[in-house]
């Protein structure tokens, strides 16, 4: 069975649980990511829209991201009291593989042990940031 892992803004006003670990973690280096994170990039946990649930989402507001470099509008999602960025929802119309939460790895517990394996947007990364170095999965032995 999957390992849950608890995750909350910084206030703890909005609360979620993650089953398993992510399908995809990105470093997202757009500038929207990095504006929405006040850091040099924005690292993005992929979940499937039911391997999450959402325990407490009052505080939880929207941002309708239609400037993208992407050109896909995004649905930004951030607590109300303490602002921290919480999910990246893609906009209904956009929706192609199912519905997916993309949350902000540091809000999940656990989140150390996750490796990043891709890079959005490496071209507009930060100069004095190096590229990630992604380690292919191990071949089966089966």
């Amino acid at each position: 069975m999957p390992a849950t892992h608890e995750g909350s803004c910084l206030c703890g006003g909005i609360q979620f649980t993650v089953t398993g670990d992510p399908f995809l973690y990105i470093l997202c280096h757009c500038t929207n990511c990095k504006k929405a994170s006040g850091s040099a990039f924005l690292a993005n946990a992929w979940f499937k829209y039911e391997d999450v649930e959402v325990k407490d989402n009052n505080l939880l507001r929207t941002y309708k991201d239609i400037g993208t470099k992407s050109g896909s509008t995004l649905v930004r999602q951030f607590c109300s009291n303490c602002g921290s960025n919480v999910f990246i929802r893609p906009d209904k119309n956009n929706l192609k593989k199912g519905d997916v939460y993309i949350i902000h790895a540091p809000l999940v517990e656990g989140y150390e042990a996750w490796a990043p394996n891709r890079e959005s947007f490496p071209e507009d990364r930060c100069s004095f940031l190096r590229e990630i170095m992604i380690k292919p999965k191990a071949k089966s032995k089966l």
